[in-house]
């Protein structure tokens, strides 16, 4: 009886919190990030930061965008088309270009610097900025010094001969010990020593291997696995097995995953072209978690207890914020989202 009451309770809960949004900031949502205490976010008129949790947001001093917004507790990183890297201290108050190890590359008519696909902070503080085909630094000071790992970094593994692994790295994660790098053929590689050494992961069958999702952009830790999202799917790391499982089932067929997340135990998606999704670890499949399908999103974040989206899309661009997501006892997803205003 008493299950019965809750599945009821689920499920009227779950009819009540159907997916709603209002569009107040039409502007581009580049990137979000949060350091825990902070939300930090890009559009196009700038950086802005908010201290309560996104009910309100405050313009920094720097007024043109920056991507690929990484945060950790005491620095914020992203990259700017004009000034190359740039970092906050002052938790996004104030931002400024941090080169120092960079060359700048002759684009034609002038000078830029390489373009940063991703950041990431090591469990050690070591930070690395991957620039695809153009190359992967280190810093181990927070960012003030950068040294390019290109021919440093190698894999010694005889199918991985010509593999520039400093150079073409797409995506890099962190998980049991181990600093992971793919490159845009899909091919695999862990470190158990900061990038020191490298092994390549053994198994190259496409229907096991990591080529499988189609470029993973976005590596995620959950309950002691490592997970993957790409281009082609979603898939998670067995070790007994040196393969990769496909979970993508409930995803459209193109997926497109741009980022994942952990949110109140469960793992959101974020895709380029369809919106958020969320995974049942249960029944292992995904539903659509509320934020249209139509609407592409760029990053996802979760920060004290609410989960955030920045979406560009013509017509949908912004930052929303979803309010107690949760699955429904059918298994369907039910999120409030609503959007956010600049001050």
């Amino acid at each position: 009886m008493t299950r019965i009451f809750v599945l009821l309770l689920l499920a009227l809960i779950s009819a009540s919190a159907h997916a709603e949004w209002e569009l107040i900031l039409n502007d581009h949502g580049g990137s979000i990030a949060s350091d825990g205490e902070r939300l930090y976010v890009s559009t196009d008129k700038g950086m802005s930061y908010s201290r309560d949790d996104g009910d309100t947001w405050r313009l920094s001093t720097y007024k043109d965008w920056i991507g690929n917004l990484t945060a950790f507790p005491g620095a914020v990183y992203g990259y700017s088309y004009d000034h190359g890297i740039m970092r906050s201290v002052t938790k996004g108050n104030t931002w400024h270009p941090k080169n120092n190890g960079f060359d700048l590359v002759w684009g034609g008519r002038r000078f830029y610097y390489p373009e940063i696909k991703q950041f990431l902070v090591t469990a050690s503080g070591m930070v690395i900025a991957v620039g695809y085909h153009s190359g992967t630094w280190i810093s181990r000071d927070r960012g003030d010094r950068w040294h390019a790992v290109r021919d440093e970094w190698k894999v010694n593994d005889q199918r991985a001969t010509g593999f520039p692994l400093g150079d073409g790295i797409w995506s890099m994660g962190e998980f049991g010990g181990y600093l992971w790098a793919l490159n845009s053929t899909s091919f695999a590689a862990r470190s158990p020593d900061e990038g020191a050494t490298w092994e390549s992961i053994p198994d190259w069958r496409d229907k096991r291997s990591i080529a499988q999702f189609s470029r993973a952009n976005a590596w995620i830790s959950f309950k002691g696995d490592l997970y993957v999202g790409g281009g082609g799917g979603f898939g998670r790391w067995r070790e007994e097995g040196l393969e990769w499982e496909d979970l993508s089932h409930g995803l459209p067929h193109d997926p497109a995953l741009s980022s994942l997340v952990v949110h109140r135990d469960r793992i959101f998606a974020g895709s380029w072209r369809h919106g958020v999704f969320i995974f049942d670890h249960h029944a292992e499949m995904w539903h659509p978690a509320g934020l249209s399908l139509s609407i592409p999103t760029n990053s996802l974040v979760s920060h004290r207890g609410n989960l955030y989206a920045a979406a560009a899309s013509r017509g949908h661009d912004g930052i929303y914020r979803a309010k107690r997501p949760f699955v429904s006892s059918e298994g369907k997803a039910a999120v409030t989202w609503g959007a956010l205003k600049t001050k």
